[in-house]
């Protein structure tokens, strides 16, 4: 029978679908490997793919050396796969209900990245607001958290690049392949970023990003973190999914505060979701304490596929 980790390569090849999808599949037929070697017909019918998911996952399954080649091709371009299975599997990703079964990563995880903290913000901060994040993930890191974010520009990358200013562990979240990294200008920083901490995504290597693996993708940080800073934000953008998801597993949600008007609304909307803002020295102070405490036990909201 193919490897497991072979088989969740697999699955992760079907055309549009997530990871609700893979972990759907597993549970029907019982595990990935039985997926893989599911018929057509019975991956319609009781995996609820369309015919040309269906069609698709069954080419792939009947050519395993296919796979053992891109496993091969993925190794020599220094990118692994990281299945839940695992005992790399990153701790406070696991506990989550729809957590990708299979990661690509460039660089390595390591037991201190347990120790989080995920900071987010606008992709056009202020002059300020870029300080204050690379400021607070300079903090953290000094402390021995690792720092997470999405190396998107303006807050991300300020953050991984404060946390690397403290020769501290990195983590970037991608919504694209781990070879199509965007933004381009960011590749230099994603080259620092895994060799200090990790690249991650749950999408194949040479897939663009898209609204949808941009959306899973906040889950992802969210779910790597013990707590959320949104460094900076305006009353829109993909920092509210990712402290929504952070809040719906208990995880603790911080806000710099703001007086400028376009920021202050944004620190509202977040504080109206349940998130607490507070001062840049405070919200460091509570997001390392909150990166060494245990993880929380909270119920989650049902999976649902746009994740």
């Amino acid at each position: 029978m193919i490897p497991r980790r072979l088989a969740w390569l697999a699955l992760n090849h079907i055309p549009g679908a997530g990871a609700v999808t893979l972990l759907r599949l597993a549970s029907r037929f019982g595990s990935p490997e039985a997926a893989l070697e599911a018929t057509t017909e019975d991956l319609i019918a009781v995996g609820s793919l369309t015919p040309a998911q269906a069609t698709a996952l069954r080419h792939l399954a009947a050519d395993g050396g296919r796979l053992e080649k891109l496993e091969q091709r993925l190794q020599e371009a220094g990118i692994w796969l990281v299945t839940a299975d695992d005992q790399a599997y990153p701790t406070n990703l696991r506990s989550l209900r729809d957590a990708p079964p299979l990661l690509y990563v460039r660089g390595s995880f390591a037991p201190a990245d347990d120790a989080g903290v995920a900071i987010v913000g606008t992709r056009s901060p202020s002059q300020h607001g870029a300080s204050v994040a690379a400021d607070i993930a300079r903090s953290l890191a000094g402390r021995g958290v690792t720092v997470v974010s999405g190396l998107a520009l303006g807050v991300d990358g300020a953050a991984h690049r404060g946390a690397l200013a403290a020769a501290g562990r990195t983590v970037a979240v991608l919504g694209s392949g781990l070879e199509r990294v965007t933004p381009s200008r960011h590749r230099s920083l994603a080259e620092e970023v895994a060799g200090a901490g990790a690249l991650v995504s749950e999408v194949p290597t040479g897939m663009l990003a898209s609204r949808e693996t941009l959306l899973a993708r906040n889950r992802i940080q969210a779910g790597l973190a013990r707590a959320v800073i949104v460094a900076q934000c305006r009353r829109g953008g993909g920092s509210f999914a990712t402290a929504k998801r952070a809040l719906q597993a208990g995880r603790p949600v911080l806000a710099v505060t703001w007086k400028e008007p376009e920021f202050a609304a944004g620190v509202e909307r977040l504080e109206t979701m349940g998130a607490r803002a507070a001062s840049t020295s405070e919200v460091a102070r509570l997001a390392a304490q909150a990166a060494f405490d245990p993880l929380p036990r909270t119920p989650q909201l049902p999976l649902n596929d746009a994740a």
